[in-house]
């Protein structure tokens, strides 16, 4: 029966099915002994008042949506835009390593910094916000050390700077414009 909702939700989406629960309540309603047994003006009451309240019900099921919708993205979807850009950091990272005049030291800066971003994605698909904003300026104090700003270009700085961290609740809209960006 869940697979059948699962189906069922994933084609009609949430107006298929209450369009469904809505003619489903029509349909027994009409059956019922005590609809049989009232004055035509009445059922016509009750039909105005059923269809009026089926109506409000609807309008309310819709605020909550368009509500939730332009709150923010969800939670994995933020989180797949998050992992996306710290992959890209990651890249800039190992095309710069071959360019290093230190290696030995760039690669414990290389490492230090995955270690910080894979905190920084820890605490948020945790929804630790307090951690992952203290792990990003963790991150954020670490690159931008007089030792760090020798040892890395400023161009790889400011996207580390840029791309590691996504705000909690920032609307999914502006996190994909800046990805694309």
């Amino acid at each position: 029966m869940d697979e059948l909702w699962k189906v069922a939700f994933g084609i009609a989406g949430i107006g298929g099915i209450a369009c469904f629960v809505l003619w489903s309540l029509y349909k027994n309603w009409l059956k019922m002994d005590i609809f049989q047994q009232m004055t035509k003006e009445q059922q016509y009451r009750l039909f105005q008042l059923f269809f009026v309240l089926s109506f409000l019900f609807a309008l309310a099921g819709l605020a909550v949506y368009a509500l939730i919708a332009t709150r923010g993205g969800s939670h994995t979807e933020v989180q797949k835009i998050l992992e996306s850009k710290h992959a890209g950091i990651k890249e800039e990272l190992d095309k710069e390593s071959s360019r290093s005049q230190n290696p030995q030291e760039y690669k414990q800066f290389q490492a230090n910094v995955e270690q910080k971003l894979a905190t920084i994605r820890d605490a948020h698909r945790k929804n630790e916000d307090a951690r992952s904003r203290d792990a990003t300026k963790d991150l954020l104090r670490f690159i931008d050390t007089d030792e760090n700003r020798k040892l890395v270009p400023a161009s790889l700085r400011d996207k580390i700077r840029d791309d590691c961290y996504v705000p909690p609740g920032t609307p999914k809209d502006l996190i994909t414009s800046k990805a694309e960006g």
